[in-house]
């Protein structure tokens, strides 16, 4: 514990021992000072022979001596006896000095001094008990600069006190009480901050102040928790490596405190705090390697002036927490004199006079500069979590009451909408009862209709003779019919009339009733040209076709309807194997030879948009065996299906043709009607179908 009050109380270093004794006392004071002239020699010299030797031969002692000194190691001598009148009580003596030291009292070794480079200046050697005889004792040190790369510094007038042995024994476990207690205080209330904030940080990494905080106070913790450490253990453990790299990192206490300052006021580090950070790092890694020397110090007293800056500049916006943490920062800066003072008054009382007041004093003063900054900034961080605190009860009684007031909403809507779910089943069963009567009404009219319909496509089916009938004319042909509806707009007709058969395939406007309407006016104006009529030329017929329709339907004399159809008319001889064909806008296809020719039709339709000077023409063509010619409708070609849903397109309808033209005309159609399922396959059909195939 002695060796923890030489860090404590920061004495000058031990310097040098005179050779011969003045004495000055005074009465009044608890110790008497002892002036005498010092001798040192280079070089190391035997302790025992010390004592015995009466001459030192050395030199007398300067304030350049030890500056100016090569020698590494450097011995301090003088001599001292007790007065009479003090040899009744028991009397201590103590030297100042600093460094590594080892003092001795007649040629015996009474105490060593292990100081690695300190922060602090000066060290009370320990007290050293002198018998109070009147021999002439011998008190040498011996210094070891070697560490110091002989920069260790000697006092200008070394200092030796003799002090009453109960007295400075009380006085010294009374300063190390308070000394004790001090450095035990700030040590718990460093850590416990740092492990807080550390804490804080750690659960709420978006406030980085907390780290730079809780970094600040682990660093000063650390530094009491090892000093103790060192003071309080021999010169080989491990807290003197502690303590030489927590000292290695003291210089970045105010990057720390810039880095808090910064994430309070900016809400983020803005680029000078990294510049301080590189700079301090570089520099401290130099010092270790003895590169340069206190530069690093100079930085981190520019950083202290930037932290003023920052926190006038917060005060002067009313940034929140700037006046809390300004009134810390002023704390500090007011301590800072107080402590100076505190230890000038003790250095020039060499800590003799009304020390434990001046101690307390020193060590109150330093309490409030070290600890005036986490604690207000802890006041701060207290304050805006209190008001957050607040602020979320607030809006947690806010929500309770808006989670209440929904509730209820949500009650008198739950309440509205099974009523209003009541009123729409009922509305719905009404509803229901409703529709039902209208469906089964309808399904009546359905059936009605659909009846009617069939019956019709009776009717139609009638009139439009069988195909078998048509096989009786031409034995080698097929009529492949697929209405799209139960009734059809496409017909087919036929007729044999003086040895010469007349063949039509019509597709009339739309399909289902209305085209059946239209088959039905075209099958009659058909029948009864062809009955009225001696000769029939294919082209009078269409011209005749064209007429009469638009008279039916009063397409000259303002009717709104467009209807009409488009039609292919052949007259075949079977005799000579010669056919004419007039047609309007439905081509008829001749394959001869694997060779597909195509009888191109008239541009205009029968009926429908009028057009002035229709003519119909007619192709003339011989055949010849084995010729196979179809007539056909636009349904097939207009088919949507394939595995793109396109149409069949007449190109395919044509290699169709010519895949199957050579096989017997049943296969023929099979194959057509296949091949039209194939195609549009889930699809509806669009349109009705009709194709007539003749082989001659």
């Amino acid at each position: 514990m002695k060796a923890f009050f030489q860090l404590v109380f920061l004495v000058c270093s031990v310097t040098a021992i005179q050779a011969q004794t003045k004495y000055k006392f005074d009465i009044d004071e608890p110790y008497f000072t002892i002036d005498t002239n010092w001798f040192a020699h280079e070089g190391d010299l035997d302790p025992e022979k010390l004592h015995s030797t009466p001459v030192f031969s050395g030199h007398e002692l300067d304030t350049t001596f030890a500056r100016n000194s090569d020698s590494s190691v450097i011995w301090y001598r003088s001599f001292l006896t007790i007065p009479d009148s003090l040899r009744s009580d028991a009397y201590t003596v103590k030297v100042l000095g600093t460094g590594n030291n080892k003092v001795y009292l007649d040629g015996k070794l009474v105490h060593e001094v292990n100081d690695d480079r300190s922060i602090l200046w000066n060290y009370i050697v320990p007290s050293i008990y002198v018998p109070n005889d009147d021999s002439l004792h011998t008190v040498a040190i011996r210094s070891d600069r070697s560490r110091y790369s002989g920069k260790t510094e000697i006092q200008d007038s070394p200092t030796v006190m003799l002090f009453e042995f109960a007295k400075e024994l009380r006085r010294e476990v009374i300063i190390i009480t308070i000394a004790t207690a001090f450095m035990i205080f700030m040590m718990s209330a460093f850590l416990v901050l740092a492990f807080f904030h550390l804490t804080l940080f750690l659960f709420y990494k978006e406030e980085r102040s907390n780290l730079f905080l809780g970094l600040f106070c682990l660093l000063f913790g650390s530094f009491f928790l090892v000093s103790m450490g060192k003071l309080s253990t021999n010169s080989n453990s491990g807290f003197h490596g502690l303590f030489s790299f927590v000292h290695f990192l003291l210089p970045f206490l105010p990057v720390f405190i810039l880095g808090l300052f910064h994430s309070v006021f900016y809400g983020k580090l803005r680029p000078f705090f990294w510049y301080y950070l590189g700079a301090i790092t570089i520099l401290r890694i130099l010092e270790f390697y003895e590169v340069l020397d206190g530069i690093s110090t100079f930085i981190s007293f520019i950083v202290s002036f930037d932290l003023i800056r920052i926190v006038i500049v917060a005060v002067r916006k009313k940034k929140p927490g700037s006046r809390i943490i300004g009134l810390g920062l002023l704390t500090s800066i007011i301590a800072v004199p107080l402590v100076i003072a505190g230890f000038i008054h003790s250095s020039t009382n060499n800590f003799m006079s009304d020390e434990v007041w001046v101690i307390i004093g020193i060590l109150a003063s330093a309490g409030l500069l070290l600890l005036s900054v986490p604690l207000t900034m802890s006041f701060h961080f207290a304050s805006t979590f209190a008001k957050t605190n607040r602020m979320l009860k607030a809006q947690v009684v806010q929500v309770k009451e808006l989670s209440e007031q929904t509730i209820r909403q949500e009650k008198e809507k739950k309440n509205i909408l099974e009523q209003q779910k009541y009123n729409l089943e009922l509305q719905v069963e009404e509803r229901t009862r409703e529709v039902m009567i209208q469906k089964k009404q309808l399904e009546e009219k359905n059936k009605n209709i659909t009846d009617s319909i069939n019956y019709a496509r009776k009717i139609q089916h009638a009139i439009l003779h069988s195909e078998e009938e048509f096989n009786d004319l031409l034995r080698q042909s097929f009529i492949l019919f697929l209405p799209k509806d139960i009734v059809s707009g496409d017909f087919y007709w036929f007729h044999k009339k003086n040895g010469i058969i007349y063949i039509v395939c019509a597709d009339c406007t739309g399909h289902g009733v209305p085209g059946a309407f239209m088959s039905m006016i075209g099958h009659t104006i058909l029948d009864d040209i062809i009955n009225d009529n001696q000769e029939v030329h294919p082209s009078d017929v269409l011209s005749q076709l064209n007429a009469r329709v638009r008279d039916i339907l009063k397409q000259d004399h303002g009717s709104e309807t467009r209807d009409g159809m488009d039609i292919t008319f052949a007259k075949f001889n079977p005799e000579t194997l010669v056919i004419e064909v007039s047609s309007a806008l439905r081509p008829v296809y001749l394959i001869r030879n694997n060779e597909l020719i195509e009888i191109k039709p008239d541009k205009y339709s029968i009926g429908g948009i009028a057009q002035n000077g229709k003519i119909f023409t007619t192709n003339r063509m011989q055949l010849v065996k084995e010729d196979v010619i179809y007539f056909f409708t636009d349904g097939y070609a207009d088919q949507f299906g394939g595995e793109k849903g396109k149409k069949f397109m007449l190109k395919k309808f044509q290699r169709l043709l010519l895949e199957i033209h050579t096989r017997p005309l049943d296969e023929q159609k099979k194959i057509l009607a296949e091949s039209h399922l194939e195609w549009k396959k889930d699809l509806d059909q669009v349109d009705d179908i009709l194709v007539i195939g003749i082989k001659i």
